[in-house]
């Protein structure tokens, strides 16, 4: 029974992490391109205020990190590394599935295909140890106080459909 809880919590925290994380990067990228472009633009396919690449690298460095007994250092390159790898799988998958271009860094400097670049690496860098040493740790005590909480996963639950719901809404919308 203990081992069945455990899986539970395991899997309402890192749930809830992929949301957290998927909005926080949401965020991110509306506020980049609105001092951009002075436009208030919502920064992904999907109707709901999420880019789920960031909650999907949150989750991938999260699992790797789960123990935070890891030297900064070593978190950054390896957390840098992985983001920079899904960022590029993504646009390829993007691209070969839907056609699609969300985003191109080909005005950057030591860019590769538009898809990846120096800068953003480094900013995934910063990113993956501030998740790991910073974020995660906060987000689990925050979490710990829902741990078992029957609203709770009704809510998360929720979540989950309608943005399975928004996914395939706005992906039969892109194909059309």
């Amino acid at each position: 029974m203990e081992q069945v809880s455990k899986q539970q919590w395991l899997l309402e925290k890192y749930v809830s992490y992929f949301f957290i994380y998927s909005f926080i990067g949401w965020i991110f990228e509306v506020i980049v391109t609105l001092f951009e472009t002075k436009e208030l633009v919502n920064r992904g396919y999907l109707l709901l205020p999420i880019l789920p690449i960031y909650g999907f690298g949150a989750l991938f460095i999260s699992f790797i990190f789960k123990d935070d007994d890891h030297q900064w250092f070593y978190v950054a390159i390896v957390g840098g590394l992985i983001s920079t790898v899904v960022e590029l799988l993504t646009s390829y998958a993007l691209q070969y599935f839907f056609g699609l271009s969300l985003w191109d860094y080909g005005n950057l400097k030591y860019n590769f295909q538009g898809r990846i670049s120096l800068i953003t690496s480094i900013s995934f860098m910063v990113g993956a140890v501030l998740i790991v040493k910073v974020l995660n740790p906060v987000f689990e005590r925050m979490l710990r106080r829902y741990k078992y909480n029957f609203k709770f996963e009704v809510i998360l639950s929720i979540l989950c459909l309608v943005t399975f719901m928004d996914f395939v809404y706005s992906t039969i919308k892109l194909i059309k």
